[in-house]
């Protein structure tokens, strides 16, 4: 079952000093189980500025982790909400 939080945590940047990651400089707004236990949802604001950036998903423990789209704006991933699992029985 998908679970996704929004939390008092983001938003924050990706970044690291030890490895380059997959998601580097895009603005992490949720965690996202949708494959896997935390990953995340992401805006690449310096890629794609404007008010209504698409979403992307950061699947953190695929082999190698990937940044794969959502959707192509943050509008549709709302609006896509509902009809998703993650309302199913609520």
């Amino acid at each position: 079952m998908e679970d996704l939080a929004f939390g008092l945590e983001h938003p924050f940047v990706h970044s690291s000093s030890e490895v380059r990651l997959p998601s580097e400089g895009m603005l992490c707004i949720a965690d996202y189980w949708l494959e896997a236990d935390g990953d995340q949802v992401l805006f690449d604001l310096m890629t794609h500025p404007g008010e209504d950036p698409p979403v992307f998903y950061y699947a953190h423990e695929a082999s190698p982790p990937e940044v794969r789209l959502l959707a192509n704006s943050f509008t549709a991933f709302i609006e896509s909400l509902p009809r998703s699992e993650l309302f199913q029985g609520a």
